[in-house]
């Protein structure tokens, strides 16, 4: 964010000095008992909710509180569930305990954690432990309904289709570039040689889409990884003619976002009120589930770290399926060929940085138990 667009927008010297640790050197070496994934989720929280402050202009309240309801706002604008509302905010917790260990910037006023931080905390510790949000799913019926709406713009269309053969996160695709994305048409050798090694019926004439994933939201966790899907020909060739005539670098430029974005939503509302973004992903894993995708392949492209968080997120009806697709594909191994089609998860790491998540949410706790006896 450029400074003088900050001080344009705020007088709040805290602010300011906030706005600042974008432009600031971070020292090469964590601090004591910090480790760099930690940092890093710290500061890009705190970042992401300082870019919504300023978007409220002047006028806001006290600092603390414009920090709280910038993350209150984007819960409800992203369709967080609670899990990742506390994530968020013992991201933002922890950053704001430590700045005086992040930033070069001496000396700078800490934020106190006072009665209107601690009353939110309180709140979301609440949501994590006592709340299961109903998110919806998408279902394949709708998702090639909503194809065929003449309506439906390309970009649109695209987005959609790439979201569930996919199942990755709207969102990431903002960070996608062309050049990350290979799509190529199947011939009938292919499609044969293909069928064979998995031991499946011949598919419909489609194309294979593969996609490295180099920005994404568990990033800290696997790094970069690829994925191979299959879209069918009609919805492949709109993804073929959308990026032959991209005049930009990413599949999905900046500019049109927002308006992307919101056209979606609109097309999945118009089939259920209660379907977003995470009903897009959540539809799709779960319709691999139903289709007998071993638990472990599904893992791979889902990111969660362990089965149960994986059985969670996907509907409720699918759960005794995919356990028993667990001990199916157990029972029967799978070929090495389908195994190097999918993308590799290292679960030291992964969960490495649960526990990490796990520990914040814990010092949350620690903070709030003097104000709760």
């Amino acid at each position: 964010m450029d400074q003088e667009t900050a001080r344009a927008f705020t007088t709040d010297p805290l602010l300011q000095q906030l706005l600042m640790l974008e432009m600031l050197v971070l020292p090469e070496d964590c601090p004591e008992g910090i480790k760099d994934e930690t940092r890093r989720s710290h500061l890009y929280t705190l970042k992401d909710l300082l870019d919504q402050v300023v978007k409220k202009g002047k006028g806001q309240d006290r600092i603390d509180q414009a920090l709280i309801n910038a993350l209150n706002t984007m819960a409800a604008d992203r369709e967080w569930a609670a899990p990742t509302l506390g994530s968020k905010a013992a991201d933002l917790y922890g950053c704001l305990q430590r700045l005086d260990q992040y930033t070069n910037l001496k000396p700078i006023e800490l934020l106190k954690v006072g009665s209107f931080w601690k009353d939110a905390s309180k709140h979301w510790l609440k949501m994590i432990c006592g709340h299961t949000p109903t998110i919806g799913e998408v279902t394949p019926e709708a998702v090639a309904k909503i194809l065929m709406e003449e309506k439906l713009s390309l970009p649109t269309a695209v987005l959609l289709t790439l979201c569930w053969c996919t199942t990755g996160r709207p969102f990431n695709w903002l960070y996608v570039k062309r050049k990350e994305l290979t799509i190529v048409e199947e011939t009938e050798e292919m499609m044969k040689a293909d069928a064979e090694r998995r031991g499946t019926a011949l598919l419909e004439p489609g194309y294979k889409i593969t996609v490295t994933w180099t920005d994404h939201k568990t990033l800290g966790t696997r790094q970069a990884f690829t994925t191979h899907s299959w879209v069918n020909k009609v919805n492949g060739e709109k993804i073929v003619r959308w990026k032959k005539n991209l005049k930009s670098d990413w599949m999905f430029p900046k500019v049109m976002w927002d308006d992307l974005k919101a056209q979606l939503a609109k097309a999945l509302r118009e089939h259920d009120a209660e379907w977003g973004m995470k009903a897009l992903r959540r539809g799709s894993l779960s319709t691999m589930a139903r289709n007998e995708t071993p638990l472990d392949d599904l893992r791979l492209f889902s990111g969660h770290p362990n089965e149960g968080t994986l059985l969670r997120y996907l509907g409720w009806g699918v759960h005794a399926k995919a356990n028993a697709v667990k001990g199916e594909a157990a029972a029967r191994g799978l070929d090495k060929a389908t195994r190097a089609l999918l993308p590799t998860v290292d679960q030291a790491e992964l969960e490495k940085v649960m526990g990490e998540v796990e520990d914040m949410a814990e010092e949350m706790e620690d903070e709030l138990a003097p104000q709760q006896e």
